[in-house]
């Protein structure tokens, strides 16, 4: 392996080592069967200190001329951390550490010089991101070909005034051995970094008076939807449904209806890898958020932060943004196993989708939730518009809306008397004639 792919690839041991004197290094060079670690610089000798404990290479002939070194052995620590360090290397997902050399970002370059920003770097896009343990990082917006996410140091963030959840365009620089580092913001969601905006908190909440449209779906399920459970722009909306009744496709349909309406953000919770492609493939647009079924929980939930941060970035801004969450289910079950908390898990929850609101004098932030039946009831205090699946209509070959228990509250105030009117239509057939029937005359209308 040539030194860049090494320190790509081992990172994270290398800075452990590199945190030890020299004297340690060499201790230890001997224990991994490196010969004559006394006449090497301390760099080479971290790289070589690598190349042995990974096993990238043949092991090094050991010399002998001379007296032999009087030294003492290695701490079994130190031993025991570099082989844990390389281990964990080793198994990180190959769609995070391995990226075709043609695709990976060039960040500049600063072992021979200071850095240089100038037209010529590569600007580098994504969401400032604050992790657990107190810590920044720039997540790309897009994470096709970007080996290593940069940090963000706390002087570069103060400098530039940057939120959770903004979205910056910047430059960043590497030295050997070391992380990116996001250095300098060119922009911050797409303005100079220095415009004045509101506090999302600080907000006064109101009511949703205007509702999303879903005229283009050529899906009449979806246009129902529209109907019996209108989605205001600031809307807290449940879609309640089982497994196996089609509420990704459903998802996918409404995302597609919102685009150009409003800025979509998915976040996308313990769903297959393919799913999310197929979402950014139809959703060019949309912020998508993926932690994929083999995620870490600890990934889940801060993905499920960061999305809801950048959503109120957006929202503070002026703007309209609706956030779908697919599903609540793998959100709860992820913070339940990182607070080892039930009821802590389920506060999480609820304060993610009751953020939910149209600010007085800013942005909406609306929030569409797919759940399971089993956990819905938690957040019925909190939902105000809610749409149900039902399982037993799809096996009986009809669509699963269910017309009679799909509402939102205060509807009046988003539908016009001749949708009123259709909606109240729908739900009287459906109680009279059942669901069938009911379908029947929600095509009749909507071929009109």
């Amino acid at each position: 392996m040539e030194e860049k792919e090494i320190l790509e690839a081992f990172g994270s041991v290398y800075d452990y080592l590199n945190d030890k004197t020299i004297y340690d290094l060499r201790t230890l060079a001997r224990e991994f069967g490196v010969n004559a670690p006394s006449s090497a610089r301390k760099h080479d000798l971290i790289l070589r200190i690598i190349i042995a404990a990974a096993g990238l290479a043949e092991p090094e002939k050991v010399s002998r001329r001379g007296a032999r070194v009087k030294a003492e052995a290695a701490p079994a620590e130190s031993i025991s951390e570099v082989r844990k360090l390389i281990e964990e290397c080793r198994l990180h997902k190959p769609y995070d550490n391995y990226i075709p050399e043609s695709e990976k970002i060039e960040f500049n370059d600063i072992i021979q010089s200071a850095p240089v920003y100038g037209y010529g770097d590569r600007l580098y896009r994504g969401f400032v991101q604050r992790l657990p343990d107190g810590n920044w990082r720039v997540y790309p917006e897009k994470k096709k070909g970007v080996v290593k996410i940069p940090i963000l140091t706390e002087d570069v963030r103060t400098r530039f005034c940057l939120r959770e959840g903004d979205l910056v365009a910047g430059y960043v620089v590497e030295a050997a051995g070391k992380p990116p580092v996001f250095a300098q913001a060119e922009s911050v969601n797409g303005k100079i970094f220095s415009y004045q905006r509101g506090n999302f908190e600080e907000f006064a909440a109101a009511f949703p008076q205007q509702k999303y449209s879903f005229a283009k779906s050529g899906n009449h399920l979806v246009r129902a939807a529209e109907l019996l459970a209108p989605l205001g722009k600031g809307q807290r909306a449940l879609l309640v449904a089982p497994s196996g009744t089609g509420k990704t496709t459903f998802l996918r349909e409404i995302a597609e209806c919102l685009s150009g309406q409003a800025q979509v953000i998915l976040l996308l919770l313990g769903q297959r890898p393919e799913e999310s492609v197929e979402f950014e493939l139809r959703l060019p647009n949309a912020d998508v958020f993926s932690a994929p079924f083999d995620s870490l929980n600890a990934d889940r939930t801060d993905l499920a932060r960061l999305a809801l941060e950048r959503a109120k970035r957006i929202a503070e801004d002026g703007g309209n943004v609706v956030l779908l969450l697919d599903s609540m289910q793998a959100y709860f079950r992820a913070a339940e196993k990182v607070c080892s908390d039930e009821e802590m898990a389920l506060l999480e929850c609820k304060k993610f989708f009751a953020s939910a609101r149209r600010l007085d004098g800013g942005g909406t932030l609306t929030v569409l939730a797919t759940v399971e039946p089993s956990l819905a009831n938690e957040f019925t205090d909190a939902c105000n518009s809610v749409l149900r699946f039902c399982e037993e209509y799809v096996q009986l070959g009809i669509p699963a809306l269910d017309v009679l228990h799909s509402d939102t509250k205060r509807s009046d105030l988003l539908l016009d008397d001749k949708e009123a009117a259709n909606a109240h239509q729908l739900r009287n057939v459906a109680l009279q004639n059942g669901m069938r029937e009911a379908y029947l005359l929600a095509d009749a209308i909507f071929k009109e």
